[in-house]
């Protein structure tokens, strides 16, 4: 039944894990011969006619309860906690049309990029990553493959970190009208004014969806590896 009505509709395999249990909880034998409850008070109605289970299901309330499903009371909230992001994201998005995020303002700009600059830079600053270290010299030093892995992952994470900070200093001039405006720059500054991830950078890494939290993210995961990559260079291995 998992496959034959369902198909490839589940491709993630925590929603296929959820779907075998319900599978599991309401098509058992019990069940169906009425000796286990569907959901609470309701029963396969035994001997199970049609008037019997239309009679039982009119029983049901038009609001359906999170119990029904099997799941706590309190589920409810975490709806409406993702609602709620939901929204406030598309009126977040609201704010800012197409057309102001393609034509290029430098004072429109400055007001609602400037904060994020900021960030950055507090990040970076509290947080400092040597952007300009090449680690390929020491990859040729390292035969055991988990240094490598290590060495390799702490450049891949540099070369984010460095794109990103590239792109915001090219921006941070634009802003303060010290260099032009590149085709390049204009469809980062707009994602970021939509506040999405610029697609450039979202290819090099996968993160959150907004850009404080994909900057924050970002810079802890870049620290992270860089601890692992000082502990590989001493011997040190953690399991």
């Amino acid at each position: 039944m998992e496959d034959a009505i369902y198909g490839g509709r589940i491709d993630n395999p925590y929603d296929a894990r959820v779907l075998r249990a319900y599978l599991r909880k309401f098509f058992s034998q019990d069940v169906i011969e009425g000796r286990c409850p569907l959901s609470g008070n309701l029963s396969v109605p035994i001997p199970c006619s049609y008037e019997a289970a239309v009679s039982a299901i009119s029983k049901f309330s038009d609001h359906d309860t999170p119990e029904l499903f099997g799941l706590p009371m309190n589920i409810e909230r975490s709806i409406q906690r993702a609602a709620s992001i939901q929204v406030a994201d598309k009126l977040r998005k609201l704010n800012v049309t197409d057309g102001e995020s393609t034509k290029f303002d430098r004072e429109v700009w400055r007001s609602k990029l400037v904060p994020l600059l900021e960030h950055w830079e507090k990040l970076t600053k509290d947080c400092p990553i040597d952007v300009k270290k090449n680690l390929k010299s020491d990859l040729l030093d390292r035969n055991d493959p988990i240094s490598g892995f290590v060495f390799m992952e702490h450049e891949a994470s540099l070369t984010v970190v460095n794109l990103v900070s590239s792109c915001l200093a090219t921006l941070k001039k634009i802003l303060y009208g010290t260099t032009l405006l590149t085709p390049h720059i204009q469809e980062v500054a707009a994602s970021l004014l939509k506040g999405a991830i610029p697609a450039s950078w979202a290819r090099q890494w996968n993160g959150p969806e907004k850009p404080n939290t994909w900057f924050s993210l970002l810079v802890r995961k870049s620290l992270g590896i860089k601890s692992w990559r000082s502990k590989a260079r001493a011997g040190v291995k953690k399991v």
